[in-house]
């Protein structure tokens, strides 16, 4: 059985070894190639690089938790928050699929 700390670890460390800011955090998904869609919880570039880890899973990525087959985390750190925020906003054309859309 998985208790909430480790999901919250497997869910979670990887999202912060990308960067310890919003901008970092694009910058290490763009190398990666990952992209997503604007307000969309489950195809955002963060659950899609969620998804090269846990490929099988369902993966939900929303500005206040984050949950992996319905098992959910949060409250989320400040910096992937912002990211969200940010990447929803259109500051970071780069990871768009849809960049000439304001949303998804």
């Amino acid at each position: 059985m998985i208790t909430t700390t480790r999901l919250a670890k497997a869910l979670l460390d990887p999202l912060m070894q990308l960067g310890d800011t919003p901008g970092k955090i694009a910058i290490a998904l763009r190398h990666r190639r990952i992209r997503g869609y604007k307000g969309d919880m489950t195809s955002c570039p963060l659950a899609e690089y969620l998804k090269t880890i846990y490929p099988s899973m369902c993966i939900m990525v929303g500005v206040k938790r984050i949950s992996i087959n319905g098992l959910v985390v949060s409250p989320i750190p400040k910096r992937l928050q912002q990211f969200i925020e940010f990447f929803d906003e259109g500051k970071y054309p780069f990871l768009d699929n849809n960049p000439d859309t304001n949303a998804h």
